[in-house]
């Protein structure tokens, strides 16, 4: 079974950019969404096994979006991304149950199979 994505970011030219990346490589990229409100809309319509979230999303924080998205009863998968390092956001991401963070001049599907290939409850929560 093939897992699904949604891409979150407020840069609407990130957005086209990693979705084209992506889905040239191979991910089935399903939807961006430019906010936290839409991401939240999304992710009830489509359903991604997954969701990369950019950890600052202009008004809105993606830490507290990823919060909501991975609280019960649906349990969605989040990555986070951003142009910082990860050493700028370690001790916060710690705090939520994302899967990882990839920097954004690193986002690949390597890197994303890697961070979804060591939780093996991806794909598993349907």
């Amino acid at each position: 079974m093939q897992l699904s994505y949604l891409i979150v970011d407020d840069n609407s030219l990130f957005l086209e950019a990693s979705k084209t990346l992506l889905t040239h490589q191979g991910l089935n990229v399903i939807g961006t969404a430019e906010s936290a409100e839409q991401c939240v809309a999304l992710a009830d319509e489509l359903d991604p096994d997954v969701i990369l979230v950019d950890v600052d999303l202009g008004a809105d924080s993606g830490l507290a979006l990823a919060a909501r998205l991975t609280e019960a009863p649906v349990n969605r998968h989040v990555i986070f991304t951003s142009t910082h390092h990860a050493d700028d956001y370690a001790d916060l991401i710690a705090e939520t149950n994302a899967l990882g963070f990839i920097a954004k001049a690193e986002i690949c599907r390597e890197a994303i199979e890697a961070l979804v290939g060591n939780s093996p409850q991806v794909g598993e929560r349907h």
